[in-house]
């Protein structure tokens, strides 16, 4: 079975350490690290990671490897 690809934004990496959304965003990242799951990243949450805090930029540092793939954002996708 291949894992699902996720477009996920930089607020669901945050959410993790969020009391409102921290339950479900560190469930899905379990699931990415069991490989369910391959997460999809723009250049825009690339920018956004380099000034999010310390511990959010650990775990997609930690994840980085194998689990994140960087896609490319065009006018394409808008339609």
């Amino acid at each position: 079975m291949h894992p699902i690809r996720a477009y996920v934004d930089t607020s669901v990496f945050g959410g993790a350490f969020d009391e409102e959304f921290g339950e479900a965003s560190v469930a899905f990242f379990d699931r990415v690290r069991r490989r369910e799951f391959v997460v999809l990243v723009s250049s825009v949450s690339l920018d956004e990671m380099a000034a999010a805090p310390r511990k959010v930029r650990e775990m997609f540092a930690e994840l980085s490897a194998g689990h994140i793939m960087e896609v490319t954002v065009d006018d394409e996708i808008g339609k």
